[in-house]
């Protein structure tokens, strides 16, 4: 009989349990996402920036669409300033989509120098399970006011206009 890992599937239950649709939202900016992106259910073409994402091919289906459309309802049809992995050092302000990958071992003293080179409108995304390190680090930094996890993948952003707020999605 194949051993069942459970922490995966625990990790996955306390997801759930944490999680609300739309109806649980109250941020107008979050609101719109959730129901125009993230649980919208029509396949828009794959966006030029899911090509240049290197885990997107990997997701489920339903990840791979929640991503896409956030793409683009954020973006539109144009591919924004994208920046990959480790490279807090060598980042220049202008990017417009930051993607970290969550085995990155950033340091809460390392995501300090990336956030001053992004912008108030800059995505952080970040594919992850649900509670890693980097993850927790990002929701806990005092710059970051506004989150969304949605388990396999995770949207930041600093919005210095927005009160801090982190968000739970089921998708």
């Amino acid at each position: 009989m194949p051993e069942v890992r459970m922490k995966p599937v625990i990790t996955y239950f306390k997801y759930l349990l944490r999680s609300t649709n739309e109806h649980g939202v109250h941020s107008p900016f979050v609101y719109d996402l959730v129901t125009k992106a993230l649980r919208h259910k029509d396949k828009m073409p794959k966006h030029p920036t899911a090509k240049e994402l290197p885990f997107f091919d990997s997701l489920p289906g339903k990840y791979q669409r929640a991503l896409n459309n956030s793409l683009h309802h954020l973006f539109g049809a144009e591919a924004p300033v994208i920046a990959l992995g480790s490279f807090v050092n060598t980042l220049t302000s202008g990017a417009s989509l930051v993607f970290l990958e969550s085995q990155d071992q950033l340091e809460p003293t390392a995501i300090a120098p990336l956030l001053e080179r992004l912008g108030n409108e800059t995505v952080i995304l970040l594919n992850k399970t649900s509670d890693t390190p980097l993850w927790r680090a990002l929701t806990q930094h005092p710059e970051i006011h506004l989150t969304v996890d949605c388990h396999r993948i995770g949207m930041a952003w600093k919005r210095a206009q927005q009160a801090k707020e982190n968000f739970t999605i089921r998708l």
